[in-house]
Formats: structure tokens, sequence, C-alpha cells
């Protein structure tokens, strides 16, 4: 079938100035995009026009970052990500149980909490969790998904106890020495290997995140820690046709991942039923606002956070990557994680005879506190920079408490990386936000926190800079800029379209616009 999309905007992202009156499409692709009088002279009979009516047409966003897995089984918990208080985390959780009529011995699971928006000031533990239930194992999320908290039972069935050998930083203590309930980063993995085993109706949750995605424009996923067990889920849902757009799947490092690929090699930078292996996934330390960012200097309460891995592991892991020739994706929010992989990719490149050893556009993840002198060294590597950028509007207060001005004005640095002429990207990593690209393109121009503090004036982005970052760039990122990410002949016919355009409005109102329309392949997959 054909198609002709007319009778508005159609911003092509060729260039800040460069839109279109007419695109013409036929079986997914884009065969032309022009005047529409020439356009309707390639028209067949069987040609539909479709009127956008005054409306703007983009190329679809593309997920730089996010966890769609995590996301999928987020959707069968209760969300307390409005909770200002303990007793509203008892009052959302109790009636989370209710609701679904959960018996005793079922788990009950909660995401999305901040202890800094509590009006306790800090994390719950158990006895908060207790309040709801004793005859329910319970395990609380926090936002960022690296630190949570856990009731009695939960952490009884998990072996957690006093005797259990942890840092206090991992495995919080009253002073009796018994578990406190709260947990980060390795110590949440026993509670997590329980959850594991819940069972979950998975073909319905991962469809509702999938809308999600679409209801906000967005036609390319990532699944961005995957495990073996986990790939191999998504691998039947993709064969199931469970998964209806793209897919890119992150394999977790120091999971086996290697051997994953091996096993699956033609699905390596390859869709099948639209879903590929993309690359390795490594985790080099914690959130910012959690504290537990890794710095080279301290945060304001005298810590510096916590680093997952020494040195010669993180090397092994590097070098690995480089060697098998795949695109590498680590997780680095503080300056010392950003400085320990900079120095092991360095030196992996340096020890690798690989001729295409500089084409594999190693990922930076988050990069909340990277400093210049790090970005000037990314250029030399290929590297990229993916920016979590709405943590200027959502913790950009609390990084201001944490961090101190000079490093709460420098986080997510884009107009570093614009001076130093880089490619970078955007994400929400999802579920820590929903994945609102729209939300992130105001925040990208607006650098304003939310209680109204100007963070770093001279990294804020003109709109189509911040509109490039999660549709032409984020195509680059994903070694798909001959497909997707502009609207050119020969690309996928994948759009979003907005009741407004956010070049020519004012920025406080990006917000307001509504995605109307989601296509993929030139099908309409979401219609508001």
């Amino acid at each position: 079938m054909a198609r002709i999309y007319f009778g508005g905007t159609i911003v092509t992202m060729k260039s800040e100035q460069d839109t279109a009156e007419a695109v013409l499409t036929k079986d997914g692709k884009i065969v032309a995009v022009g005047d529409l009088k020439e356009l309707e002279c390639m028209a067949d009979s069987n040609t539909e026009f479709f009127n956008l009516d005054g409306r703007t047409l983009l190329p679809a966003f593309l997920d730089a970052h996010s966890h769609l897995s995590m996301f999928a089984h987020n959707l069968a918990k209760a969300d307390l990500s409005q909770a200002r208080s303990f007793q509203d985390i008892v009052n959302i959780l109790t009636a989370f149980r209710k609701k679904n009529g959960l018996f005793h011995g079922e788990y009950i699971q909660g995401f999305g909490y901040d202890q800094n928006r509590l009006a306790e000031g800090r994390h719950p533990d158990k006895f908060v969790l207790d309040q709801v239930s004793c005859e329910n194992p319970i395990y609380i999320s926090h936002v960022s998904f690296h630190m949570g908290v856990a009731n009695s039972l939960a952490m009884e069935q998990a072996g957690i106890t006093s005797e259990t050998t942890m840092p206090a930083e991992m495995i919080g203590r009253l002073e009796n020495g018994e578990p406190s309930g709260y947990l980060a980063e390795n110590g949440m993995t026993a509670i997590y290997m329980q959850i594991a085993k819940l069972p979950l109706d998975i073909h319905s949750l991962y469809q509702q995140a999938q809308k999600i995605y679409l209801q906000n424009g967005i036609c390319t996923i990532q699944d961005g820690a995957v495990g073996k067990d986990q790939f191999l889920q998504l691998k039947k849902l993709a064969a199931d046709h469970v998964l209806n757009i793209d897919t890119a799947a992150y394999l977790m490092l120091p999971d086996s991942a290697h051997k994953t690929v091996q096993d699956h090699l033609s699905m390596l930078n390859q869709y099948e039923n639209h879903l590929k292996i993309g690359g390795y996934k490594l985790v080099l330390d914690g959130s910012p606002q959690g504290k537990t960012a890794w710095l080279s200097s301290p945060y304001t309460d005298g810590t510096n956070g916590v680093a997952w891995m020494e040195d010669q592991h993180v090397q092994m892991f590097v070098q690995q990557a480089v060697d098998d020739g795949i695109q590498l994706m680590v997780h680095c929010n503080g300056d010392a994680a950003s400085e320990q992989f900079l120095n092991s990719y360095e030196r992996a490149i340096n020890r690798s005879d690989r001729a295409d050893k500089f084409t594999l556009r190693p990922i930076m993840l988050h990069c909340q506190t990277v400093r210049r002198d790090q970005l000037e060294r990314f250029e030399a590597l290929g590297m990229m920079p993916s920016f979590f950028v709405d943590h200027v509007y959502y913790w950009g207060d609390i990084h201001l408490k944490n961090l101190g001005e000079e490093r709460a004005n420098n986080i997510s640095p884009t107009g570093w990386v614009e001076a130093l002429g880089l490619p970078y990207t955007f994400h929400q990593d999802t579920p820590v936000l929903p994945p609102n690209m729209l939300r992130t393109v105001r925040t990208a121009v607006e650098r304003m926190t939310e209680n109204g503090v100007l963070l770093g004036k001279e990294h804020r982005l003109r709109v189509y800079q911040a509109l490039k970052a999660v549709t032409v760039y984020a195509a680059y990122q994903y070694g798909e800029e001959t497909t997707k990410g502009s609207i050119e002949e020969n690309k996928y016919a994948d759009f979003v379209i907005l009741d407004k355009n956010p070049l020519t409005i004012p920025v406080e109102e990006i917000t307001d616009i509504q995605v109307t329309h989601t296509v993929f392949r030139d099908e309409f997959v979401y219609k508001m």
C-alpha cells in the first residue's frame, strides 16, 4: 500500500530548517519527500491520502536506553511515585493488596518511592512495611532501582539475617545488628532471586508496556540489562509476535553474554521478529540521588559513592567487548566510574588488533557528573554519551544539595558535547521515569529544576538539537542511521504525529503537546 502524508508541517530532521510539504510511502518505507504536486504525480489509484490537518509529522522517536522487561514487570506492582510520607506508602500498598486480592503468603511489590520526596526525609524500613502485612513478603524499589526496602518476611525468605555479611551501604543495620530492611546494589540480589520465581502474565504485561512507548511516539525501544534467561524469554515473545516494534537487547556482563551472542549470532545487530542483540551492558556504579554514584571528589556529606567492580574485572569485560567487536553500553553516573570506563576502553583499544575497533560506538550511559576533560577523550575512541538529562528537572534540587553548585550545574553537560561536536542521545531509563520524550526535550532546552532553579545555563540546547538527540543521533547510536532517525527516501516510514510543532511554540508548552498518532512501518500503531 502507498500513502501520501500532507496538510501539515513535516519536519525531516535533515537540518534545522528542512521541512517538506508531503511524504510518499510504500510498503513500509519512504519513497519520496517533497512538494505535494510532485508526489501526487507519483501516486497510483491505490494510494491513500492522509491529511495531517495542521499537525506536525516527525521521524519516530528512538529510546536510547531503558529496561523494557523491568518496565513490563513493574506494571504488576504498586506505583509509589506519588508517595510523600511513610503513611502514603502504607496506604498505597494496602490498597494495592486489597484491589488485587492478594492472599497471605503472596508477594506485594511496589516501585518508585524517593526518600528525597518523603516528609520523613529518609528511606522507609521493615517496620513501615510490616504495617502493611506480616503475612505477605513485601519489597519496594527506589525510583533509581539501585536500592529498595523489604519487610521482615521478605528478608526471612531471602535468607537476609544479622549473620549476612555485606557492607553497611548494601544492607542497612539497626543498632542491634539486625537488618533494617534497606538494601542497595548487590544487597538486593537475594530478594530479586525470590521475585524472579513469581508467576506473571508475561504476554499481557509486555503488550501493555509497548503500548505506553507507542503513546509517546517511540518505535525503537531497548531492554538495557538482559540476562540469559531474560533474553530467551524475549526471544520467545518475539517468536510469538508479542514484540510489535523494534527492540534492542543489551546482554548483561558478567553474565553469560558472550555465549548468548555466540548462540544467537544471526540476531547480532539484525532484527528477527523485531528483536535484535544490540551489544553488551556493564554497570560500574549507582545513582547520584541515592549517593551511590562513584565520585572522584566526595558528596557534601563526605562519602564518595560505590564502585561496583575492581579495575581488573572491568578491564576483562571491556576487552571482551572490543575483542568480540560488539558495542558496549556502560552505566557511569559518577566521574570516577567514567574514568574507570575510559581508562579500560583506551587500554582495550591499544591491545586489540581488530580493524574495526574504532567503529564500535561504545556508549557511556547517564554521564551525570562526567567532566569536560573526560568528554574530550570520547572522539578518539568513537565513544558516545547518552544523557539522562531529566535529572535536571526531577533531581536537580537534590543534586545541588548533594553535589554542590558547580557540579550540579554541570550534570548532563550537553553544552560541552555540542562544543566538542560529539553525537549524543537522551533517555529516561524507563521505568525510572516514563518514556516521555517531550518532557526530556523541554528539560534539555530549559534546564530548570522542579523548584525553578536554572542549572547550567551554558548547557541549554535549542529545541532542534534536543530533538536530534532522540531521532538522528539515537538512530546513529544503534547503527541504524541508514534506516531511521530522519524523513528521507529509502528509510522506514516510522513517524510520530504531534498536535503542535515543538520548534515553533514556547518551550514551556512543549510538555502540553499531544502525540496523536504513532506510525510504524507505515502502519498506525497508536491513535489518540
